[in-house]
């Protein structure tokens, strides 16, 4: 970004994982970052949020990775909530907001995706957490016409990286490695999926601020890898020994293969170069081995 830009007001609305890693990289770059999380606002809570937002510069970008998530639940009640949380964030944001960056999910496209993905691909989400996300996509794609606001539509994959616990299949894969000396996959070895780090999100992101970057993305490395792949990979990585335990278990309601075509993310962003997964693990494994160390 330029030093201009800098000084611009960013907003992001949601803790968790994403939003502390985006929130971290532009407090150590910029000087006007808020995070709203739980601590300090329920989204679900309207009142407290139209409050809140009186103290908001009305040209702030706005970041939006907030989400009842598929690990606290997927039924008609997680999906009322995610609807209601952005149709609150709406209602506050306000009309002379310079973009608003949603996060949404790859899980929009169904389980029998052609394949490789791309943004032109149909969507047939199969599941309340995906539903909720392509609907609030609609949502916000007829509220930023209305508005006038800039809007931004990151479809992520899979997601790994600094307080990940827990959320990331990567971090499961490698915690077992370090603190079980084994990795059990339990579902099927040949399931391919693309993983992308944490640390280019904020990377993203500042290219679509800098350059005013508007449309939907799918958010991927288009390159895919088997779980018995990452999981020697892994192996490989360490130095000592890992057994790797494959359970082989069928499971009809996960797709098999998922492969993208980044062309898209490539023709906007030039010239960006997403963290390999060779690269990527190495850093994963040193930070969660001198956490470790620290720990103890």
């Amino acid at each position: 970004m330029s030093p201009k830009n800098k000084s611009q007001s960013i907003v992001v609305l949601g803790g968790g994982f994403l939003g502390k890693n985006i929130t971290s990289y532009f407090k150590k770059n910029y000087h006007h970052v808020k995070l709203i999380d739980r601590k300090i606002c329920d989204l679900l809570d309207l009142k407290k949020l139209s409050i809140l937002f009186q103290s908001i510069p009305p040209s702030s970008t706005f970041i939006i990775p907030a989400a009842v998530t598929r690990l606290i639940s997927n039924d008609r009640d997680s999906y009322d909530k995610n609807i209601k949380i952005i149709k609150n964030l709406l209602k506050v944001i306000p009309i002379h907001a310079k973009h608003v960056i949603f996060f949404s999910t790859i899980d929009v496209y169904g389980l029998n995706p052609t394949l490789p993905i791309s943004e032109l691909n149909p969507v047939n989400p199969n599941d309340f957490y995906a539903k909720a996300k392509l609907d609030s996509e609609i949502i916000l794609k007829k509220t930023s016409d209305d508005k006038g606001f800039n809007l931004t539509i990151l479809r992520l994959c899979g997601v790994y990286g600094k307080d990940d616990a827990l959320k990331s299949t990567i971090n499961r894969l490698v915690s077992s490695a370090i603190n079980e000396r084994r990795i059990n996959i339990t579902s099927n070895p040949d399931i391919e999926r693309d993983f992308i780090s944490v640390n280019d999100i904020p990377r993203i992101i500042e290219r679509i601020v800098s350059n005013n970057i508007i449309g939907v993305f799918n958010l991927a490395t288009g390159q895919s890898h088997t779980l018995s792949n990452i999981a020697k990979k892994i192996v490989s990585i360490l130095n000592f020994k890992v057994d790797i335990n494959i359970r082989n278990k069928i499971e009809d309601n996960r797709v098999l293969k998922l492969q993208f075509d980044t062309s898209c993310l490539s023709n906007e962003f030039k010239e960006f170069k997403m963290t390999s997964l060779d690269d990527g693990l190495v850093d994963y494994i040193n930070n969660y081995l001198s956490h470790e160390v620290k720990k103890k």
